[in-house]
């Protein structure tokens, strides 16, 4: 029995661990890393739902330090503009926040229709854990995107398909990001 199981997705930059009780492997390209430790390879992104959640960086106005605002050292607003330098005032229902290396791509969700990657966030990764779907809370691996609106939707904080994926992005390789490779250290030395 393991006590963590991990993956890697095509197209996203790390591997993403849990520790949980309930986890479960989520594909069937997996091997060994130790005695305690899986590694998943997921191909194809759509094998995993999407848990939708939404933002609005409008809300940072005569506000400080929320979830939506980001302030430099210099105490300069940073969520003026999305991660590619778009005024966020021109990406409502049109944008989202997206894990890394799926940067530009385009995303059909269900119930949700199409939106393109153009913003990112620490919190923006494949996670595994309890999430509502169809009524009730389930254990699921599922991949975080945040949407740019104005307020909720009814299918926000609930699992969603991904119908559809066109990206553009540069496929990364054998990548893992330095906030893994802190948390993770054998996940680093097995991809050096």
């Amino acid at each position: 029995m393991f006590t963590e199981i991990c993956i890697q997705i095509l197209y996203i930059v790390g591997t993403f661990c849990s520790d949980d009780p309930n986890v479960f492997q989520p594909s069937n390209d997996c091997w060994k890393f130790d005695t305690e430790t899986l590694v998943c390879h997921v191909e194809d992104i759509r094998e995993l739902p999407a848990r939708a959640s939404y933002y609005d960086p409008e809300l940072c106005v005569g506000e400080e330090w929320n979830t939506n605002c980001y302030y430099d050292e210099n105490g300069l607003a940073t969520w003026e503009y999305l991660g590619d330098g778009t005024p966020t005032a021109e990406g409502y229902g049109l944008y989202m926040a997206c894990p890394t290396g799926l940067y530009g791509a385009i995303v059909t969700f269900q119930h949700a229709k199409e939106w393109q990657c153009r913003d990112n966030g620490s919190a923006i990764v494949p996670n595994f854990g309890k999430a509502w779907v169809n009524g009730g809370f389930e254990y699921s691996w599922y991949i975080t995107f945040d949407f740019l609106l104005k307020e909720a939707q009814w299918w926000n904080y609930q699992l969603i398909d991904i119908e559809a994926v066109v990206c553009s992005c540069v496929e990364i390789d054998n990548t893992i990001s330095k906030n893994v490779q802190k948390k993770h250290p054998l996940i680093r030395h097995l991809l050096n």
